[in-house]
């Protein structure tokens, strides 16, 4: 029987996200893969991979919030803003306090604007930007500025050279350009040296597993996936008309409807997420059948 679900993954550090899908499918003999937010070689932890028919759920999951522990080096500059690009800039550190730090951290959770790294997977005509920086073509990043939201900051340890810190921060959020902004605000220049996702929406890394400890029974199963929806579920007779596409009414009194709902069946199959209308309608937004 094919695996439909879910693994959740402690990447090591210096295996791409990729290498880490092509692993498990070769582990499990899987036809299919793909994972849900993309972790740099350097960096490790929580790595969510859809497997089969559990792949069509990636896009649902909820990856809205995102908490990462990130080491940053101050003095040095790298290219890449990380340990896997060549120093391009040295200077001596500035001194700073801990009250300078969680100042910087208070300013920064204001921020909506942040410009990603050059060597980054955003796409510019056709191009990946890192292609670009790999030519060494001039790009203008203040145009390729991302919509972020810095939930929390929060101050681990810190030396004369060295920060570590914890964040919880929007999807979209490249924690690489966030290292570097924390050292300019302090009057110096840095990099990370060490970047590990700790948490994606209510899934956890404690949860997770390496990619030599992971089993078969760690899977979570396709219908237990979606978590974070309005579940509401369906007799047989009105399996038919989900499956038909056919608009839904949702029974109930409630003082604010839920903006997607997953319909299931009696066995907590899912069938499809229906989008809200009016009123108590829902229109049919994604099957799952």
């Amino acid at each position: 029987m094919d695996l439909n679900g879910i693994f959740l993954i402690n990447k090591e550090k210096g295996l791409s996200s990729r290498k880490i899908d092509d692993l498990l499918n070769k582990k499990f003999n899987i036809k299919k893969s793909g994972h849900l937010g993309t972790l740099d070689p350097f960096a490790s932890g929580l790595l969510i991979i859809a497997v089969n028919k559990a792949t069509k759920l990636l896009q649902f999951i909820n990856d809205d919030i995102k908490e990462y522990v990130a080491v940053l080096k101050l003095g040095e500059k790298t290219e890449t803003f990380d340990t896997e690009g060549e120093i391009i800039e040295k200077k001596p550190v500035t001194n700073f306090s801990k009250n300078d730090i969680l100042n910087v951290f208070k300013e920064l959770k204001n921020i909506t604007k942040l410009v990603p790294p050059i060597y980054s997977a955003i796409k510019f005509k056709g191009k990946k930007l890192y292609e670009y920086a790999l030519k060494k073509k001039e790009i203008n990043l203040k145009d390729f500025e991302r919509d972020v939201k810095i939930y929390d900051l929060e101050l681990i340890t810190f030396t004369n050279d060295e920060i570590k810190f914890r964040c919880i921060v929007s999807k979209g959020t490249y924690i690489r350009s966030l290292g570097v902004l924390i050292a300019e605000k302090l009057n110096n220049i840095g990099y990370l040296t060490s970047l590990e996702r700790t948490k994606i929406g209510n899934f956890s890394l404690s949860e997770a597993k390496t990619i030599n400890e992971v089993k078969e029974s760690d899977l979570i199963p396709y219908n237990k996936v979606l978590t974070n929806y309005f579940k509401v579920k369906v007799d047989d007779d009105l399996i038919n008309i989900i499956k038909s596409g056919k608009k839904f009414y949702l029974n109930g009194d409630f003082y604010d409807y839920p903006d997607k709902i997953l319909i299931v069946d009696n066995n907590d199959n899912y069938l499809a997420i229906y989008k809200y209308s009016e009123s108590n309608i829902y229109l049919p937004f994604r099957g799952l059948f």
